[in-house]
């Protein structure tokens, strides 16, 4: 037997030495939308030039693809399927150079414009192959036309999911071959496409599992005789025109008008897991991101804007890390987790307008592969669900719910929600549901949110629009150290719960009352009623007379006096008024049977609250402060103010993250300067 030399080894080892470093830290692709796809890749000048030949890739763990800033590509980043990575050492997908993002588009522009009369233009394109979900104009996110332009119409009777009769339509003109969206509840609005027409009776086709209710509003949308006012549009399948008004006089060439025409624009799956994108912007698509089984992908300080249905869709999909990204102008859902999500994080990241649209979003069908609709941050699947984490992210103006988690282990903390339930009702700016089917979960926690004006929709004369709401038969919950503000209805709302931990919690004015415990039939039986909720140290304060600090409502089948004392236990309450009543809690039977009382009648009725408290303070003014940061914030005050219990307050007042306070100002010259605030009265 030959043996290797002494000289030999020592090159095969160093040999061996730089093979693993390769390995270890992958090969760098670097991708120019001036390059060349002849090109290795490899280095800045010798960059690829399509996203089709980074597709083509076959990548390793730790390799990387940088795509230059300040350039954009259309198309669909494809992770090629014989590409290999491990959650160790992921593939990143990020960028290089100076400058804006790079950006993945799935916008075409249109031009070719053919007038059509009356203000109103047409463009024709091989690629409109569907409805684009998302049309602007000169950068400016524009929506279907409908009709009526601003209000609803209401229905007086239907028939089955097939048809619905309005008695008083008096439109004068047919929008066969358009699309009606009916109220069928207070949280879905269905969509269906209009087959015939007999003055205001509509016949339709929908998929939605939802029946009219008489009594309901609808409106119609993308019909040619919906457009009436700049930036109205529509789509004709058939004959792959998109049509807008612009207006008598005006030339759709003066305006850069975009359509989204791709499905996504990062296609991932379980044959292409363990993905990282880092710093890149999309625009333009039904989805930013969408799979299922996408196990350890990484969506990190991106900007994705203009989708016209879930921003981020992810289906059966585990360990995923969704942080620090801004999602704007999302039809539908901003991060939609179904079919089972687990051991994920989705942090940090800011959405504004996500489902803000009547029409634009999705039919909610329901169901365990139920993505939810119209909202900001959806976790669903209520079996498959567990240890996820929902954190630090920021939501203004979400259509319906603004985090709707469900499952096992949760953790939703550190949140700020800011005008939720825009275009659906019966939801909250944090929303959790179980159901009729008694599932039991455990370590479930939601904390130190700030949840403010839930608005709900204006249609209907009972909204249920909560700050955070607790819906049927959700069990083994912490809710403690959250602030909720100038909700609609409630502040919190505990429906059906049982086996919940409230404590140290502050709500202040929400329109019917700060806390909301009912049982009803929903869930018809003695294992569904709300009961075992310890709550400790809240403060429930009222702006106005019309307001309560609790409501317990027992109307069930089965509802009694007794069920006020089967509730719960409260200590170390705060309860407080600024207004002259001192009523603060109101029990109810069967909505027929009320009691309205002050604290005292109150720890009589409910042999509770023995040791809580009940402030009515003096005052000139209220200013709510709240802290929506990860850092401390400081206010300074020029006079004398208090809080609820009469505490004094001046000088330098510090408030801790994601922490409120009432103020009430002791003279008129009293003056804050503001690290936020709310509203002051």
């Amino acid at each position: 037997m030959r043996h290797c030399p002494p000289v030999m080894k020592k090159i095969i080892g160093i040999a061996i030495f730089f093979l693993c470093i390769v390995k270890a830290y992958g090969t760098t692709y670097y991708v120019d939308s001036k390059g060349n796809d002849n090109n290795s890749g490899k280095s800045p000048d010798k960059a690829w030039a399509t996203l089709k030949k980074a597709n083509e890739a076959v990548l390793m763990p730790g390799d990387k693809v940088l795509f230059i800033k300040g350039a954009s590509w259309y198309g669909t980043i494809i992770p090629n399927r014989s590409s290999y990575s491990t959650s160790s050492n992921p593939v990143t997908w990020s960028s290089y150079g100076t400058g804006a993002n790079p950006l993945i588009s799935g916008f075409i522009k249109a031009s070719g414009w053919v007038n059509k009369g009356g203000g109103i233009w047409s463009f024709t394109s091989p690629a409109l192959t569907k409805m684009p979900g998302i049309l602007t104009i000169n950068g400016k996110v524009e929506h279907l036309g409908r009709f009526p332009k601003n209000t609803f119409n209401t229905y007086s009777s239907h028939t089955q999911k097939s048809s619905i009769t309005d008695a008083k339509f008096t439109g004068g003109k047919s929008f066969v071959g358009g699309e009606i969206v009916i109220r069928t509840a207070h949280f879905v609005w269905s969509k269906g496409n209009i087959i015939s027409q007999a003055g205001g009776h509509f016949n339709y086709q929908s998929d939605s599992d939802y029946e009219p209710v008489n009594g309901y509003t609808y409106f119609i949308q993308n019909h040619v005789n919906c457009l009436s006012q700049f930036g109205d549009w529509c789509y004709d399948k058939a004959t792959k025109t998109v049509s807008v008004f612009f207006g008598a006089g005006s030339n759709p060439s003066d305006y850069a008008v975009k359509l989204s025409s791709l499905p996504t624009l990062v296609s991932v799956s379980s044959e292409t897991p363990c993905n990282s994108f880092i710093g890149i912007d999309f625009e333009g698509a039904d989805a930013a991101f969408a799979g299922t089984g996408a196990d350890h992908t990484v969506i990190r300080d991106c900007n994705i804007k203009a989708i016209g249905d879930n921003a981020i869709d992810f289906g059966h999909s585990n360990n995923l890390t969704i942080t620090g990204n801004n999602i704007t102008d999302c039809n539908n859902t901003a991060i939609a987790c179904w079919y089972g999500t687990s051991n994920s994080t989705i942090s940090s990241n800011t959405i504004y307008r996500s489902g803000a649209v009547a029409g634009a979003g999705e039919n909610d069908t329901g169901g365990k592969y139920n993505k939810g609709a119209y909202s900001g941050i959806v976790i669903s699947d209520l079996g498959l669900s567990k240890s996820n984490k929902v954190e630090y992210n920021h939501l203004t103006n979400v259509g319906y719910n603004g985090i709707q988690v469900n499952g096992h282990s949760y953790v939703v903390n550190n949140n700020f929600v800011d005008s939720a339930c825009a275009v659906l009702d019966d939801g909250g700016g944090i929303y959790t549901y179980v159901g009729r089917e008694a599932i039991a979960y455990a370590d479930r926690v939601i904390s130190n949110n700030i949840v403010l004006n839930s608005v709900g929709s204006h249609l209907f004369d009972y909204e249920i629009a909560s700050g955070i709401y607790l819906d049927d038969n959700s069990s083994n919950i912490t809710v403690s150290g959250n602030t909720v503000a100038n909700c609609k209805t409630h502040g919190y709302y505990l429906h059906n719960c049982h086996d919940v931990v409230f404590s140290d919690n502050f709500s202040y004015d929400n329109g019917l009352a700060q806390l909301f415990i009912v049982y009803d039939d929903n869930v018809p039986s003695l294992a569904g009623k709300s009961k075992r909720v310890t709550m400790s140290g809240n403060t429930l304060v009222n702006k106005t007379n019309k307001q309560l600090g609790m409501l317990f409502q027992s109307v069930g089948y089965n509802s009694s006096v007794t069920d006020f004392q089967m509730f719960g236990t409260s200590t170390n309450a705060v309860y407080g008024s600024l207004s002259a009543t001192k009523s603060i809690v109101t029990t109810a039977i069967n909505w027929a049977t009320s009691t309205i009382s002050d604290l005292t009648g109150w720890k009589t009725i409910s042999k509770t609250d023995q040791n809580s408290t009940f402030y009515s303070p003096t005052y000139i003014s209220a200013s709510f402060q709240y802290n929506n940061k990860l850092t401390e914030q400081t206010i300074s005050l020029n006079g004398i103010f208090k809080d609820i219990t009469g505490k004094t307050y001046t000088g330098n007042v510090k408030i801790a993250p994601f922490k409120s306070l009432l103020l009430l100002s002791q003279s008129p010259n009293c003056v804050i300067k503001k690290p936020v605030i709310l509203w002051d009265n």
